[in-house]
């Protein structure tokens, strides 16, 4: 027993997940009185302006992220990180130009601002993917606490924000606002390590890390975009098929989801990343490190959906208010979906740090199809909402059990070769 609690993967976990969680609890205080606050349809208004930043901000950084950890030094570390940043910029300004584009021609439907809202997206994709790439820097210098407490403050701005903007103007602006704001804040938080390495070394030209990484280009940055689009694919069709204010309740059944996965996903996965990077460096196998942290996010995720389902009744209509009570059969829904998702999130970048990137893409792609479909077909048939989210669970989680299955086979595959 002392043993596993001495093991350096545990303290790992709890190191990240210390930051993590206590931002995470900050927000979930500050939640009743946010949904107190802002009416279901700023909450839609959330949703797509999250829905487009989310889209651009997982290519922002091309994927570099995942050559961090794998890097066979300090200077190649830093200079990977220098380049991403610059495909941040760039990425960035590309959003609030699409985005008003959009807006003006009213493909999605929004209440608030087209051009603050286009420059909040703008801002939100360019320290979200900010945030990924620096801390992959700091993964790689096994910095984790600086990440905990990024996250930390991340997760503290967005529990304050809202509330303060909230209490001045409860409108769609100021909660999409709280929400960059707190983005910028975490970005911020992670450049330390970044400027101290960039001034004790030289970057290799961006032209020459692009090249040596364009695989990451090439096949993981059309795959995130193919994965981020599945993800908020049912934020943009119920946005466009039904109401606004209906559309808002399944953005905040989403948001009730996303705090378990938030805290477990990412903070696994990042944990992950480092562990697995490190042993295929040293040419051990890899397959008992994904099988560990498989098993560790499964049981992590399985408790809180249970409590959920079971209390989701009284824990809605007290905890958030009884204007949300008719998101509860949404939330049940997702909720198995939930569970498979995380399991399989955390592993998920198996695939590309095995260098089976076309694999990757080949099942974002498949998912894209068969999510997409599942919610067409279901409002074809005449389905309400309740059903569409039914059709989109069911059809996520059986591509995610296929996921975990290909990564199992792609790491099979690599440790035979050892």
């Amino acid at each position: 027993m002392k043993k596993i609690v001495s093991s350096p993967t545990l303290k790992r976990i709890s190191t990240l997940m210390g930051g993590t969680v206590m931002g995470q609890l900050a927000v979930i205080a500050t939640t009743p009185l946010v949904t107190r606050l802002y009416s279901p349809e700023a909450f839609s208004d959330l949703g797509i302006y999250m829905a487009i930043a989310g889209i651009f901000s997982v290519i922002a950084t091309l994927r570099l992220e995942a050559a961090v950890p794998a890097a066979s030094n300090k200077v190649q570390a830093v200079s990977i990180v220098h380049a991403g940043l610059i495909s941040c910029v760039a990425f960035s300004i590309t959003a609030s130009l699409l985005s008003f584009l959009f807006f003006e021609a009213n493909v999605f439907r929004i209440s608030s601002s087209h051009i603050l809202t286009s420059i909040l997206i703008g801002l939100s994709v360019l320290f979200i993917g900010g945030f990924q790439i620096l801390s992959s820097l700091q993964i790689y210098h096994e910095d984790f606490g600086s990440i905990a407490k990024a996250k930390l403050i991340q997760g503290i701005a967005l529990a304050i924000l809202p509330v303060l903007l909230g209490l001045f103007a409860p409108n769609s602006i100021n909660l999409a606002s709280s929400d960059a704001a707190a983005r910028v804040f975490g970005a911020l938080k992670s450049f330390k390590l970044y400027r101290t390495e960039l001034k004790n070394h030289t970057t290799e030209r961006v032209s020459e890390v692009m090249v040596k990484f364009k695989d990451f280009a090439f096949y993981s940055t059309p795959a995130s975009i193919v994965n981020a689009v599945s993800q908020y694919i049912p934020v943009l069709i119920f946005n466009s098929q039904f109401d606004i204010k209906t559309a808002g309740l399944f953005v905040f059944a989403n948001r009730v989801l996303a705090v378990p996965i938030g805290v477990i996903a990412r903070t696994l996965s990042q944990v992950f990343l480092g562990e697995a990077g490190a042993v295929l460096n040293s040419g051990k196998k890899v397959k008992p490190v994904i099988k560990k942290y498989f098993i560790y996010s499964s049981l992590l995720a399985i408790a809180p959906a249970v409590l959920l389902f079971f209390y989701s009744d009284k824990l809605i209509s007290v905890f958030f208010g009884s204007e949300w009570i008719a998101s509860i059969p949404m939330i049940k829904s997702l909720l198995i979906l939930s569970i498979v998702q995380i399991s399989s999130s955390v592993i998920s970048q198996t695939l590309n740090i095995v260098q089976k990137n076309s694999w990757q893409l080949f099942w974002d792609i498949f998912r894209m199809i068969i999510v997409s479909l599942s919610i067409i077909i279901s409002l074809h048939m005449g389905g309400n909402i309740f059903y569409s989210v039914e059709a989109y669970a069911f059809s996520n989680a059986i591509c995610y059990i296929i996921m975990l299955i290909m990564v199992f086979r792609a790491a099979q595959i690599r440790d035979r070769g050892i």
